[in-house]
């Protein structure tokens, strides 16, 4: 008997066939894009994470979040955070500062002159960006420029020049001023 329950467990053993599975090879190739996407948003994440405040709630504010750090967010207060970010208002501005005001152009043309209807806070934003104008800072100046002719589709801007000396800036800045109020 000692003899033939070592037998049989060999016999079982011998006999068993493994699972059939079929599309193994579709399985194995959807496993591995299921783990690079999960690598790719892990990755987002983990960059989000390491970028500076203003820049988190730029990125919130073009994605449509009302709610930043549990306070609301909307332009005007978005961009006044960006214009006051000191990180910004340096000669010259940390590769943060340099990507935040790239890319506020286009968030602002994607809120405000891509919307069918018109924000009531348009007029608001604009005139922070008017103000911006007159900025010691040339890329500070340059990003409120290029964000107003984007939000208001107006190509010459008014006759602006961001290297224009303060006094010279002023003429242009009314002017700018002056469109913007006439808006709705």
């Amino acid at each position: 008997m000692r003899v033939l329950l070592p037998l049989l467990l060999v016999a079982i053993h011998v006999a068993a066939q493994p699972p059939v599975v079929e599309d193994s090879f579709r399985r194995l190739r959807r496993l591995r894009t299921d783990i690079g996407d999960q690598y790719a948003a892990l990755k987002e994440q983990e960059e989000y994470a390491l970028k500076p405040r203003e820049e988190k709630m730029l990125i919130l504010f073009d994605k449509g979040e009302k709610k930043f750090e549990g306070k609301a967010i909307d332009g005007p207060k978005v961009v006044e955070t960006i214009l006051k970010w000191d990180q910004v208002n340096q000669d010259p501005p940390t590769e943060a500062g340099k990507r935040v005001l790239a890319e506020l152009p286009g968030v602002l043309f994607r809120r405000y002159a891509q919307a069918i209807e018109i924000p009531k806070d348009r007029r608001e934003v604009s005139l922070k960006l008017c103000d911006a104008l007159d900025s010691d800072f040339p890329l500070v100046r340059g990003a409120a420029f290029e964000a107003l002719k984007k939000v208001y589709r107006t190509p010459s801007g008014f006759m602006y020049n961001v290297d224009m000396s303060k006094k010279e800036r002023q003429d242009p800045i009314k002017s700018w001023k002056n469109y913007v109020k006439k808006q709705k």
